[in-house]
């Protein structure tokens, strides 16, 4: 495909605005999650704030590399050739990848029942390959002397970080999958209301990443020479980001799924304590076991007087009753 305006700094254009606006939400959902969970885990206090500043960085090394392009090379197009912010939003989006991917992998050791949960750790060790490879991509993105041939001397290894990508997604997607349709078998109704959030929620996530790492994939391939695929690639590391704030958020809702559930099966109103804590469930910190139902006894102990005439009642007659009743009382 030839390249013009429309497909170079236009498509730059686009995917800087795209990932300026995606950019808003993370903002949006970490003030969220400051906001509803200040006792939350400080590991997760800190994995968002580490991901908001990375996103942070990414935005401005986007938004630099446009202006670059549609200012300080402003017709001058044919010298406009190296792209060493783009670089730096390559390097910063693939540690935010990883962050975002080394959670869910470890969502996926912490759920699922041994020996499948070994698919997190496996999963985890494709997010650190894709991690490293993604740094190696932006230290060449940033020393190239132009776009077109980093694309084609590198194009094994952008091929590589983006195909595992997908893989990754799909993996952690299937595996929760899994878990989730396997408890729900055994849960009770209100239980059961809840993982139909989740699984609906897991495959919006996973599908909307795998997407946009398949759409960047098929674009390069198709037509490494513009700059398309630059434009969703610009973006995606965003996308992770979202998925990310919007699984510890959604924790809010899963909370309240819960507490709003009806009743349990056939309707009935049986008062009883429900066990399960949602937060807990949508990361995964669950066993087989998770599921169950507390059952209490009471036992009255009666002095030896009251167990003594309890042992000497002898069933009477209506007849004997009615004329004993005013003597004395059974």
């Amino acid at each position: 495909m030839k390249t013009t305006v429309d497909n170079t700094l236009g498509a730059m254009q686009v995917g800087s605005m795209m990932a300026v606006y995606l950019f808003g939400i993370v903002t949006l959902q970490a003030h969220h999650y400051y906001r509803r969970f200040r006792d939350d885990r400080k590991m997760f206090k800190y994995l968002v704030a580490a991901v908001w500043i990375l996103e942070l960085g990414h935005t401005v090394s986007v938004c630099a590399e446009a202006y670059r392009g549609t200012i300080t090379y402003y017709g001058r197009r044919s010298k406009y050739t190296r792209f060493p912010a783009l670089g730096a939003a390559t390097l910063l989006g693939g540690l935010i990848t990883f962050l975002v991917q080394a959670f869910f992998s470890l969502r996926v050791w912490k759920a699922l029942p041994k020996p499948y949960n070994f698919i997190g750790l496996f999963v985890l060790t494709l997010a650190s390959t894709r991690g490293v490879a993604a740094v190696i991509l932006a230290w060449r993105a940033i020393s190239a002397k132009h776009l077109a041939e980093y694309a084609v001397d590198w194009s094994w290894l952008i091929k590589t970080v983006l195909s595992l990508g997908a893989g990754i997604d799909i993996i952690i997607a299937v595996s929760m999958l899994y878990w989730l349709i396997t408890k729900r078998d055994s849960a009770m109704t209100r239980v059961s209301l809840l993982i139909d959030r989740l699984v609906t929620y897991t495959v919006c996530t996973g599908l909307l990443t795998s997407l946009a790492a398949v759409t960047t994939l098929i674009c390069h391939i198709v037509m490494p020479e513009n700059f398309i695929w630059v434009a969703v690639y610009a973006f995606l590391a965003k996308l992770y980001s979202n998925s990310l704030l919007a699984a510890l958020n959604e924790r809010e809702g899963l909370r309240n799924t819960l507490a709003n559930g009806s009743s349990i099966e056939h309707g009935s109103r049986i008062p009883r304590r429900d066990t399960v804590d949602p937060s807990r469930l949508a990361m995964g910190g669950y066993s087989q076991q998770a599921i169950s139902i507390e059952m209490k006894t009471t036992t009255d102990i009666l002095s030896d007087e009251k167990t003594q005439s309890d042992s000497n009642f002898v069933p009477q007659t209506p007849t004997s009753q009615y004329h004993k009743m005013g003597s004395h009382a059974v």
